[in-house]
Order: C-alpha cells, then structure tokens, then sequence
C-alpha cells in the first residue's frame, strides 16, 4: 500500500476507515492464506477510486440511493477531488480546482456511489455543488423506473483477434492483446511493419521525448536518445512486430458478419490469391500520413527553384543549402521541414499558413508526459510565455490559445522553432489564405473522435472513424451495419494536457477494447459513461508513462539533451550568411527560457536534482518571512497558512509580533477575520493574550472613518516611534538569527509592518536584516499612516508584490488597496481578488489563485 497527502482523511471521507497495523497484517494473513480475490482500492491524487466502477454497466445499475443520502454523498465526493474541506454550495467548481479531467473523475465516483449513469460533462452542466445536487436528484428521479436487469456478458470466444495494419499503432495495440492472453493475427498490405515512418524522409526523428513513445510501457526498452531518428524508430517497431503473428503483403479485402462475436474476413496474399480467415473482432489501424495531398499551384511550371512535398526524401538535405524556403502550413510536418532546411543551411525559411497554431517547446511534453494525472494550461502559460516572448510572438496572437483552455489538437513540438523566430530572418511566420501541400488525414484528426467501434458492436474497432468508414466503403462485400459510425461530440477546447503521445492513446484503448469485448455483447452507448470507462484506462496508462518518463529520462538528463542541441543549433544560425555576410546574433539563453519549468519542476518533485549549466543540485524553496495579523500569534498564523494551502507553497517563518494584545471575543469579528472554525478546534481562545505588529490601525481606521483629519500630533508621533523601534529592533534579530529570507509576506496589519520594513530596509537607510528579500506577498493591506506621516512612501518600491484583496471585504480595506499598490512600481505589481471576506486567501477554494501565487513564487525566486 502507498500512502499520499490526505490519503486517509480522503479515505475516511469515502466510507473506508483506518486499520491499526496489526488489524492490517491480521487481514492480509487472512486473503493470502485463504487465496481470496478482492476488491482494490487505490488512492489517486484526485481522490479514492474503486476499482469496480464497470459494474455500472456491466452489472446493471446499483439499487438507486435514497433522496436524503445524496446531498451527503455529493459534498464527500467534491471535498475529496477538490481537497477543499471549506468548499461551499455555490463556490464555483471550475475555480476549486476541478478541471476537465477531474470533472471525468466527478461522473465515475458520483455514478459508483449513487449507482446511475451519469455523463462526464456533469460539471460543465451543474457548475456549482448546489446545482450539481439539483442535477443529480433529477437524474435520479429519472432513472428510478429503469430496468434492473444487467446487460448480458458476450460469450466465450477462443476466435482471433485480426489487426489491420502494422504501423506503431497497429503493433503496439496487437502487443497489449498479446499480454492479454489472446491470439491475434496481424495484417500488413505493405512490405514491411512501420506504417506512416516508413515515408519520413531520413532526417525525420521523433519530436517527442522517447520514453512516453513506448510501444511497450509494462516492458520498458531504452532508446538509446532522447529524440530517434526515424531509422531508429522503423528498427523497434519492426523488432516488436517480430514476436507477432505478422502476415506482410496482406490486404483485407472484404469484412462480413457470421454472427456477434464472429466475422470473416477476406483478404489477399503477396500472390495476390483469395483467402478468408474467421475472427472474433478487428481493429483497423490504417494511419492517415502515407497519402500525400498534392496540390498544384498556378504558374508552377515557371517556377526555377525546387517543389516538393518535404515528404519521402523527395528533397534532399543539401538541397536547402544557401537557399530562401517558403514551407506551406504550420503543422507538425510543417515544423520538422523548418527544423530539416536550417540545420542544413538554410539562408531562410517562411511559412505561410491560415492561422499560427502552437508550437510547444519540448520541455512542455516532458512534463506532461512526466506528470501522474493532467498539466493544466494555466500551469504551462508561463513556459509559453518565456518562449514565445523570445519569438517576438504573445499568446493573444495564438487562437489556439483560448485563454485557460488550449484547442483539442496535439501541438508540434520543437525548440529551433524559438531559436530561430529570435534570429532576426531566420524564421517567419505569415498569417495568409492559402492551400495547404501537408500529408494529412482526409477525415480529420483522430483527436476529435469520442467513440471508436462500429454500429455498437465492441468488437470492432478503427483507430479514425472517418478512416475506416471511407476505406471499408470501397470493401465488395461488407454488410450495411458497418457503415454507421456512432460519434459523441467533444469539447472544441479543453484546460488540462494528458499526453502527446500516440502509442499511450494505443495502449489505453486496447485495454477498454479488451473490457467492452468480455463484458458487453452490446454497447450502450450511454453519454458520457464510455468516456467515463475510457477514462480509467487511460489513467493507469499515464501513471505508466509519467514512471517510465521520470526513470529513463530524468529532468536533468532531459535538461543536458536540450541545452546541447539548442546550442548546436545556435551555432548553426549564427553562421548563416546573409548577402555574403556572416551574421552576429545574440541569441537567447536556454536556462533562462527555462526558469519557469524548472520551477514546476521543483514543486513536483522537489527532491529530484536539476541541472544549472553544468551544476547538478536540488532546488531549494523560497524562504518566507511571515507577519501575522493583528491579535493572533505564530500559532494561528501557521493553521491558518495550512488551512488554505500557503503552507505548502514556500519555507515559512513565522515569528510573534513583539507586542501583547488581549484576544477578539465579538462573534462577527472573528467570522469577519476567519477565526470561528479555529475558535471551535480550540486553536483561537478569546480572552486570552495575543500578539501584534504595530500599524497605526486605530489611526487607520479614524482616517477612513473622517472622525479625524490631518498629521499625527506630537505626542501620538512619540508613541509610535517609540513602538516601531521596539518592533524594528525585534525583526532586526529574527533576521539575522532566521533569515536570510527571499520574500516577506503577511496579513493585514502584518503586511502593514512588513511593507514599512521593506520601504526602511531599502530606502530608509536601515539594515534590518532584510536585504536579500526580492518579493513581498501583501494580504489586505493598508500603508502604516505614521510613517506615510513621515514621507516614508514618496519614494516608489521597485520590488515584485503579490497583492491580494478580498470581493468581499470591509469597504476601508478595499479602500486601502489602490495607496499600497500605488507605493510600487507598476510593472512589480500583481493584482488578485480573491472570493472572500477579510481572511487569509485561500489557494485550495481557488484554483486559479493557487497558480497565480505559484507563479508569482517562481518568477521571483
């Protein structure tokens, strides 16, 4: 068993209690001698699955749940995928860190629990937990009269399984029926395995990292690179194709049904003589990049330079040489051809398009190929932004872009894509209508396809609907019920990456092709519940991925790859020679373009050691010293940073403030400031003696209230000066025990102190021990008025600040918020509103600030 953050309290939440370790092993003494087969349970990230949530469909419908159970059995499901115990009825569940694979993950445990059928788009239909148990009981109202009778099991077949084509999808598919245990034969109508790298021309190479391009993720192979050559590539397929029932110059011929479950299929042989062989289900992989789409342009014949598809070697390396290239299109195809004529010396290249799609740089797949679950394009924005911004490009020129959400495409990948944008003529990018000359699949991206099998049946199965639906058609003698295809409509964008890679989608769904085969003799078809089915394949599946990625390829090898082709390439751009010339470029640093990954990368993974140019270390966390508000202490300080999810951002130091205070006892008052719930733990005890900073909030107050106007008097400046050098003598030895720090931070009447520390530290002419502090994280704020008394403030702050303020917060404070901003240079300021009263801002309600103060985080460490 393995244990991960909150796994107990999640499993509590889902009706599993804890066993004491020797209840445990007395259990497990029990099943193994008895040879029992149980239930598995494992804890995911995004909550507690069992792993029986095909019974749904293949067992019929658990008996629907009483009306009065739901809400309950709602909220422990949220709570569970949203890790918000302080999540509310109308909290919006898109910003509580619910995605759109985590809303997949919402309809699985929601259907299991409740037993009904519930689609995977639930949250995009019910947006809030109020609507969702409104959503629900309708479902079930609706679904009480519907039959309890299962769907019948499809009988026993020992026929083969025939797999049409034996491209990497073709193989790596016939490799997991294999490991399956069933026989499968495997036809090619081609000479030799390898399907669409078979026509890549001999500079073509992988543009994604190897280990997630596994034919095999549960028998791992090395590469031998970090990137292979298409040779490479032919060489593995062919060699996994060997240790299967692979029938070359075979071609399929006609396909007709004996019976469910049964099929014949005709086919032709190298001699081309008629055979028919009997089967148990088909899956067509036919590929769509071997057909080239040539297009003839007017005035072509009169053309002196070169045409070619960039296709099959049809033009060779040395052909770029010294020579301006104009490349139609902007896909993946597209970018390899770019990538094939600079690095052969190429004078130029341009390409033309209808839209500039994305080009993710090759650090982008790493991590999502290296994640256990999905990468949220929020996440990623910052690496884009890095990268694009040194090819003169921003994001909003980007369609594809939409936003926090990214088109369903697969993007190209490649770095010399950036390099070469920021070699000024190397590479450009013009926006035109023109008629694209790619290879490319006349129906469409196989991505936009919900639904693989044919007429229902779950033994037969296409790789591309509209592929197999165009090839079969020109079959003589296939029967009417194979040419429907059902399809399912899917979202035009989505906000989470799972993975880039081909034979991972393969291996996923050979896995639910084997389910729907044993457990179904008809497919439903229900919306939303094959997604869901779907989804749990495809989750194992990426945990295989990311552990192979991480193991065969780590971050810091990934790292050496990249810098020592980024500077090959560098190289290569600096000695073009343009008009006769020789270029002198500064070309932009790859470590640097790098920060925001390494950065991600550290919160992953934090023990893993990076690679800084030559230095192998692990990266440290930001140091943060934290002011705590008014009447509270250290100890209330670090709950609260636990409770919304700051604790886990940096390295917090948390001292008490210098002065004593007696504790709130209004009830409003300690709602108001998010104290009532420690009020209950027996955290926060009114009456009792506090701590605080001081910030003139007395006077602060009767500012904003006008019950007084003007300067501080002399008597009240005393005071004070008397106060802050308390309390500035008290921080000075903090520091210099406990620091040094990277940012400050604090709330209200804390950040108040830490914001006249830093305007001391740095333009005071005061060493408050404060000098290696490079951000500031303000919560609530308000400039302290004795030392805005002073002219303290007339000098801006040039110094990163995070400031946060409540929707819903007092009117004084929302009042406060443009003064402190205005102390700081525009260009250090972000700005965030968070939902919420005056309290702590919480990074596990929001997803969206979680990213904002994680990126602030590493943009400034």
């Amino acid at each position: 068993m393995a244990a991960r953050p909150q796994a107990l309290r999640r499993a509590q939440q889902h009706g599993f209690g804890a066993f004491k370790t020797d209840q445990g092993i007395a259990i497990l003494a029990q099943l193994l001698e008895a040879g029992a087969a149980g239930s598995v349970c494992a804890v995911q990230k995004t909550g507690l699955v069992k792993l029986d949530a095909f019974r749904v469909l293949s067992s019929g419908p658990r008996s629907i749940q009483p009306m009065e159970d739901v809400d309950s059995a709602i909220s422990r499901v949220l709570q569970g995928l949203t890790d918000s115990a302080a999540l509310t009825l109308d909290s919006d569940l898109s910003e509580s860190g619910l995605d759109s694979l985590g809303a997949a993950e919402l309809s699985i445990q929601l259907s299991s629990v409740l037993g009904i059928k519930l689609p995977a788009t639930v949250s995009a239909t019910a947006k809030s937990e109020r609507e969702l148990r409104q959503f629900v009981r309708e479902e079930l109202a609706a679904q009480r009269d519907v039959s309890q009778v299962g769907v019948p099991e499809a009988a026993s077949s020992k026929l083969p399984i025939l797999v049409v084509g034996a491209g990497v999808g073709g193989v790596a598919f016939a490799q997991q029926l294999v490991r399956a245990s069933e026989t499968v034969v495997v036809m090619e109508k081609g000479a030799a395995a390898g399907g669409s790298w078979t026509h890549g021309n001999l500079s073509s190479k992988l543009q994604i990292d190897a280990p997630s391009y596994m034919l095999n993720y549960d028998s791992p192979r090395a590469w031998g690179a970090t990137y292979p050559s298409k040779q490479k590539v032919l060489d593995e397929v062919r060699e996994a194709a060997s240790s299967l029932d692979l029938r070359l110059n075979h071609e399929v011929t006609s396909l007709s049904m004996v019976q469910r479950g049964e099929y014949r299929v005709a086919y032709t042989d190298a001699s081309r003589k008629q055979h028919e062989l009997t089967v148990g289900g088909v899956a067509f992989f036919l590929g769509g990049l071997h057909a080239a789409n040539d297009v003839v342009y007017p005035g072509e014949d009169g053309f002196a330079g070169t045409i070619g598809l960039g296709h099959g070697d049809d033009v060779r390396p040395e052909a770029f040489k010294d020579q301006e290239v104009l490349i139609v299109g902007h896909g993946a195809f597209a970018i390899e051809n770019m990538r094939t004529a600079l690095q052969n010396g190429a004078k130029s290249v341009t390409i033309v398009a209808r839209r500039r799609n994305i080009v993710f740089p090759s650090v982008v797949n790493w991590l999502i190929n290296s994640v256990n679950g999905t990468l949220g394009i929020r996440k990623i924005r910052p690496i884009l932004e890095k990268f694009y911004q040194a090819a003169g490009v921003t994001l909003d020129q980007l369609p594809a872009l939409l936003g926090d959400s990214i088109d369903f495409r697969i993007p190209a990948c490649s770095d010399i894509y950036f390099l070469a944008q920021a070699a000024m003529g190397a590479l450009r990018v013009v926006i035109g209508e023109v008629k694209c000359l790619e290879s490319t699949c006349a129906a469409g991206p196989v991505e936009r396809k919900a639904s693989f099998w044919l007429d229902g049946d779950p033994n037969l199965v296409a790789n591309d609907q509209c592929k197999i639906v165009q090839a079969i058609s020109r079959l003589a003698e296939v029967d009417a019920f194979v040419a429907s295809v059902r399809r399912h409509p899917v979202p035009e964008g989505v906000n989470s990456l799972l993975c880039p890679s081909y034979p991972f989608y393969v291996q996923a769904f050979a896995r639910a092709f084997l389910h729907y085969r044993k457990a179904l003799a008809k497919l439903s078809f229900t919306p939303g519940v094959d997604i869901n089915i779907m989804w749990e394949h495809f989750k194992e599946r990426k945990v295989k991925v990311s552990d192979v990625t991480r193991e065969h390829l780590p971050f810091c090898d990934f790292v050496r790859h990249r810098r020592a082709e980024w500077e090959d390439n560098a190289r290569i751009l600096r000695g073009r020679r343009v008009d006769g010339v020789a270029e002198s470029l500064h070309l932009p640093d790859f470590d640097s373009l790098l920060r925001p990954a390494s950065a991600i990368v550290a919160r992953l993974w934090p023990s893993s050691p990076q690679d800084f140019a030559g230095i192998l270390a692990v990266p440290r966390r930001p140091r943060v010293l934290f002011f705590h508000g008014e009447k509270t202490n250290r100890e209330v300080a670090m709950r609260l940073l636990q409770a919304t999810g700051w604790w886990q951002q940096a390295d917090f130091v948390v001292p008490d403030g210098p002065h004593a205070v007696s504790a709130d006892e209004d009830p409003e008052q300690l709602e108001r400031v998010g104290l009532t719930q420690l009020v209950r733990e027996g955290w926060y005890r009114p009456g009792e003696i506090y701590k605080e900073w001081c910030a003139n909030f007395g006077i602060f107050f009767d500012l904003h209230m006008k019950t007084r106007t003007g300067a501080l008097d002399t008597q009240e400046a005393q005071m004070e000066h008397d106060r802050y050098e308390e309390a500035f003598s008290y921080l000075t030895k903090v520091a210099h025990s406990h620091g040094p720090f990277d940012a400050v931070a604090g709330f209200c009447q804390g950040a108040a102190f830490a914001h006249a520390a830093m305007f001391m530290q740095r333009t005071g002419g005061r060493d408050l021990g404060l000098g290696g502090v490079q951000m500031m994280i303000a919560m609530a704020p308000w400039k302290c008025p004795y030392h805005e008394h002073l002219g303290l403030f007339n000098t801006q702050l040039s110094m990163p600040l995070l400031l946060l303020h409540g929707s819903q917060d007092l009117q004084m404070f929302k009042d406060a918020v443009g003064p402190f901003r205005d102390s700081f240079a525009s260009d250090c300021v972000t700005t965030q509103e968070f939902e919420g009263k005056h309290a702590y801002p919480s990074l596990i309600r929001s997803s969206k600030l979680q990213d904002v103060a994680e990126q602030f985080l590493d943009a400034n460490r």
